[in-house]
């Protein structure tokens, strides 16, 4: 079979107005779509969430990085808690990436929780952890407004420090 030549015949697209419209194509011979949030089923869908009616956000997108370093440096001899921030209202978080490290003595275990109303649920807990050894888990967890996450090191020696990553992404939803 011959090798087709010559140029390709600029396609046309149909649109409610009855008129054909040239389809455009970028540099790299992508086609270009321009999305009219007016039209789009998307922007305009609509869920229950949290007990009420409310506009979904974009499925998959983001609206920011969530990445946090917390520490304590100086912890109290026994059990501790490093919390994160609370979830603003408005947002989720979808966290993507913790990780835990303890320096110091060796304490009887260290977990991340989320805590999420009145309940706390475990993400991972490492007995007797070796000191200065990060404790990674990745994974997709969904927080909603107010929630938080906790790291908990149980049995730890006086000024022993405690480090905490969070690393994801935060969805704005219009509330």
């Amino acid at each position: 079979m011959p090798t087709p030549t010559g140029r390709l015949v600029t396609p046309l697209g149909y649109n409610p107005a009855d008129a054909l419209t040239p389809l455009e194509v970028n540099a790299s011979g992508y086609l270009i779509v321009t999305i009219d949030p007016a039209n789009n089923p998307l922007v305009s869908a609509h869920g229950f969430v949290n007990g009420a009616w409310r506009k979904s956000p974009i499925p998959f997108g983001y609206s920011d990085v969530l990445n946090s370093a917390l520490a304590n440096l100086a912890l109290a001899a026994g059990a501790n808690n490093l919390d994160s921030a609370a979830v603003g209202a408005g947002l989720i978080w979808v966290v993507t990436n913790v990780s835990v490290m303890y320096v110091g003595t060796a304490p009887t275990s260290v977990s991340v929780n989320v805590v999420s109303g009145g309940a706390t649920i475990c993400l991972f807990q490492q007995n007797a952890p070796v000191t200065a050894t990060r404790y990674d888990r990745q994974g997709k967890w969904v927080l909603e407004a107010t929630d938080i996450l906790r790291c908990t090191v149980v049995g730890a020696t006086l000024n022993d420090d405690l480090y905490l990553d969070v690393h994801g992404y935060q969805i704005a939803i219009e509330l």
